[in-house]
């Protein structure tokens, strides 16, 4: 179990977190190339920037206010925490969860099981998104007015 910092003007590249494992980066701090292993943890404080990190299968990602995560990849079973801050390109893997998420550019959701709670999209984003028979989506704001997404008749 290891608590690893990265401060103002400080740069981390190809950390490995790993169960029990807590990586914290302040305002000004920049993580890039590193992984997020089962039991793991990677917080981004005000102002933080993480850069092509992956997120693994029990792993989690908080971004916080202000912090940027920037072509993040959420595999099966990892998850991505946004109080605030934003995602900036990656993808979600069926099986990833993602709460309280601004889309500011292009990030993918692949097919599969996932969870979406608290998603905004900002001009210019895209989602492709397949919903199964007997799952609902809802709670999505398009101009300021709620949409619902729900499945179409069996086919």
């Amino acid at each position: 179990m290891a608590s690893y910092t990265v401060s103002a003007g400080q740069t981390s590249a190809g950390s490995v977190i790993s169960a029990g494992d807590i990586q914290t980066v302040y305002s000004g701090g920049v993580v890039s190339n590193a992984t997020i292993y089962s039991g793991g943890q990677e917080w981004l404080l005000s102002d933080g920037v993480a850069k092509g990190i992956t997120v693994s299968n029990g792993g989690v990602v908080t971004v916080e206010h202000g912090s940027v995560a920037d072509n993040i990849n959420v595999s099966v079973g990892g998850e991505i925490h946004l109080s605030g801050g934003a995602v900036s390109g990656g993808t979600v893997a069926g099986g990833g969860e993602v709460t309280g998420l601004t889309l500011t550019s292009a990030l993918q959701i692949k097919n599969g099981a996932f969870a979406l709670d608290g998603v905004s999209f900002l001009s210019g984003a895209d989602i492709g998104l397949t919903v199964a028979s007997g799952a609902s989506i809802s709670g999505f704001v398009e101009n300021n007015q709620t949409l619902t997404i729900a499945p179409g008749p069996p086919h």
